[in-house]
């Protein structure tokens, strides 16, 4: 049985996956890559570029891609040597059961983990960031929350194996994610 682990993370927007995961960027047993980063990397910088529909529109041009069904893919390089060094990956933002498929095919040890947090707590995250593509008001919020159920997230959905409720203090979401990559490698 292999001993490469795979923790994805999955949530809507807001719900804290990055904040999750940067905790364990600088962790030399861990090895975190960022889907939606490549995307967001990969986008023309350009002022009507700044909205949410136009990161949904990148998004369907991936996922329509007859080549690259996963964002994934891209990655298959650090994935290999994290692999190699007996890293844990753990992947932010699996959206689509093309990342499922694909993280699944990667190792027998892919744990998909949703976080979750209100739809209030959420839209308070995003408003306090500001990135670029974040939805601009309430319309856009709730919109955009339809739209990643329709994009994927409804069909990953019942394969989630842990949920992770993540309305209060990061650390507190920090310990019971590091609690669960414990729990699965000790079931070995």
């Amino acid at each position: 049985m292999s001993n490469f682990y795979i923790f994805g993370l999955t949530g809507l927007m807001g719900s804290g996956k990055s904040s999750l995961t940067d905790f364990f960027i600088n962790d030399a047993g861990y090895k975190v890559i960022k889907l939606g980063e490549y995307l967001r990397s990969n986008m023309k910088v350009e002022e009507e570029t700044d909205t949410i529909n136009y990161l949904h529109n990148e998004a369907l041009k991936i996922k329509n891609n007859k080549k690259i069904k996963s964002l994934g893919q891209y990655y298959i390089k650090e994935i290999e040597i994290c692999r190699e060094l007996n890293q844990i990956l753990i992947v932010d933002s699996i959206r689509t059961e093309e990342d499922l498929k694909f993280f699944n095919m990667l190792s027998p040890n892919f744990k998909l983990i949703m976080i979750l947090a209100n739809q209030s707590i959420r839209r308070n995250r995003i408003l306090t960031r500001q990135r670029k593509n974040d939805p601009k008001n309430d319309e856009e919020f709730i919109n955009h929350d339809n739209w990643e159920m329709r994009f994927g997230m409804s069909v990953i959905l019942p394969v989630v194996n842990k949920f992770i409720i993540n309305e209060g203090d990061i650390q507190h979401s920090i310990e019971k994610f590091a609690r669960y990559i414990g729990e699965v490698k000790n079931e070995k």
